[in-house]
């Protein structure tokens, strides 16, 4: 179940990777946020088992932190032809945060019913 949703998660990311990358940077982030978000809300319930799985099965927190990571790279790629408008000195680590933050911020808004 783990390994679907982040296929769909990482299908999700390169369609958003590969389509909005030419774009100008709010519409590149815009794009990037409601895929990442759509791609969680239609596989949440696979979500939501991740906590308590990672909690018991070191492989899946394994596989886990490295989906994170891909991630991270992943949104930094995307946003590297923007790298000129970007003032973070260290874009690995803003993507990473950036990654971090999206995924905070979905269970945030389903948490509180907001989304």
């Amino acid at each position: 179940m783990q390994d679907w949703f982040l296929e769909r998660l990482t299908a999700s990311l390169v369609r958003t990777f590969g389509t909005s990358a030419a774009g100008d940077l709010t519409l590149t982030i815009e794009r990037l946020v409601v895929d990442f978000l759509d791609a969680f809300r239609t596989s949440q319930q696979a979500f939501v088992a991740f906590p308590l799985l990672n909690r018991s099965d070191p492989s899946m927190r394994d596989r886990d932190a490295q989906a994170s990571r891909d991630a991270g790279a992943g949104i930094a790629q995307l946003l590297q032809p923007h790298r000129s408008e970007i003032a973070h000195p260290e874009p690995a680590l803003a993507a990473d945060f950036a990654y971090r933050t999206l995924l905070l911020a979905y269970l945030q808004t389903e948490h509180h019913g907001v989304g």
